[in-house]
């Protein structure tokens, strides 16, 4: 299978319970497009995406770059999610620099006084959740890049996307991790499970029925359903490359037989609030891809009550 470089993904663009919409997203600092189209906006920060990206572009591993960040009204942020650096591949990831130091500085209307906080940051590629010393009450707020881990090849910092948190969660449990028998290379397991619904976990070439993923949640996790985007989630190459045409879901005791149509937009399987802590999802008949045979999930989200 050939490296993907995604132009168009199909993203959701409501936010979740427990998660706060951004309105206008601009940064101070930003890499030229490429040719092609490719572009590295920052309004990209808010896809939850890892081929497309915000990439700072003053040459300078963007130490200063101030990204501003506008939301509908005033919100109570508890906290953030970071998918930190360009969150692709890992090769790409590990090439460009990552944020270790972010600074904010919250408000909330014209009058309000900004408050700082400083937040050091985690170097891995996985969502990472940070909560704040205490709720921040803001209607916009301000984020300054003060360090970076410095990328391998590259001397330019990246974000795939960035969540604001409000009390009560986003509704969805999150997975620690997965493991599987078979996966292309650069296509792992966990890329099933990342967060981001571009980045997919793909079979060896003709491998796919009776292969399955192993998804490590955490401890006690309700789930009432799971969402998920089957095939390579990126427009060109979803009918490209092969897709299940239905899995079998092991959780909480009970097995689901889940017929899927053959569409890039997510589908969802009704699992009525069973606990457990570790789920199975085991392919089932293929459908072949117009260019490729070798089996792709783009994404598995895992909702909660």
């Amino acid at each position: 299978m050939r490296r993907l470089i995604a132009l168009f993904v199909l993203v959701p663009a409501v936010a979740l319970a427990g998660e706060v919409g951004v309105k206008e997203i601009t940064a101070t600092s930003v890499q030229k497009p490429e040719v092609g189209g490719v572009n590295y906006e920052p309004e990209n920060m808010t896809k939850a995406t890892g081929f497309s990206y915000w990439a700072e572009g003053d040459g300078s591993a963007g130490l200063g770059t101030r990204i501003d960040v506008k939301f509908s009204g005033t919100s109570e942020l508890t906290g953030f999610a970071l998918w930190n650096g360009s969150q692709s591949d890992r090769p790409t990831w590990q090439n460009s620099n990552r944020i270790k130091t972010l600074e904010f500085e919250f408000k909330a209307g014209t009058f309000g006084d900004a408050v700082r906080e400083t937040v050091e940051l985690k170097d891995e590629k996985m969502r990472t959740v940070y909560t704040f010393k205490e709720p921040r009450k803001a209607d916009q707020l301000k984020m300054y890049v003060r360090a970076v881990y410095e990328g391998a090849a590259y001397n330019e910092t990246a974000v795939s996307f960035i969540q604001f948190l409000t009390p009560g969660g986003d509704g969805r449990v999150y997975a620690l991790g997965a493991t599987t028998d078979s996966a292309a290379d650069g296509y792992p397991a966990e890329a099933a499970v990342d967060g981001l619904i571009d980045t997919p976990w793909c079979v060896q070439e003709g491998k796919g029925k009776g292969v399955a993923l192993e998804i490590k949640l955490p401890a006690g996790s309700k789930l009432t359903a799971i969402e998920g985007f089957f095939g390579i989630n990126i427009d060109g190459e979803w009918e490209k490359n092969a897709r299940p045409k239905s899995v079998k879901v092991e959780w909480g005791g009970k097995s689901f037989d889940w017929a899927l149509e053959d569409t890039q937009a997510a589908q969802k399987l009704e699992l009525g609030a069973l606990e457990g802590e570790t789920l199975r999802v085991e392919l089932g008949t293929i459908k072949d891809g117009r260019i490729y045979k070798d089996a792709c999930i783009s994404e598995l989200r895992f909702e909660t009550q």
